[in-house]
């Protein structure tokens, strides 16, 4: 008996594109983890680096400078990326605290028609 995964033409991973996807963007993560870890360890001095790593060090630096210059001849390109993002945590902030006191709401109109006391747990009495 063959399963879905050996008849499918595509192969497995047109079946699950998710766990592709998945991989991926974990593959991702765990290389910026490792450039993070790099030029902190490089900064702060922590420990030996390796030669594979000085050339990381040296373009990370390189970047930097480059965004320095970059800012203060244009402090504008600055300002509204840091605009941008600022307002999008803020409105995200703002949905995630409607979508809690509607949470809320609903937890005492279940209560009150049920006519059990109200559980507070945002409340500390």
């Amino acid at each position: 008996m063959r399963s879905d995964r050996q008849s499918h033409p595509d192969g497995p991973s047109a079946l699950f594109p998710l766990r592709e996807l998945t991989a991926q963007a974990f593959s991702r993560a765990s290389g910026a983890f490792r450039i993070g870890r790099a030029i902190g360890a490089s900064i702060a001095d922590r420990r030996v680096l390796e030669p594979i790593e000085a050339r990381l060090t040296a373009v990370a630096g390189l970047v930097l400078c480059s965004l320095a210059v970059l800012f203060a001849v244009f402090p504008m390109a600055l300002a509204y990326p840091l605009a941008a993002l600022g307002a999008w945590g803020g409105l995200a902030l703002l949905y995630h605290g409607y979508q809690l006191a509607r949470c809320r709401r609903r937890e005492e109109r279940k209560q009150k028609q049920i006519g059990s006391p109200i559980k507070k747990p945002w409340s500390k009495y």
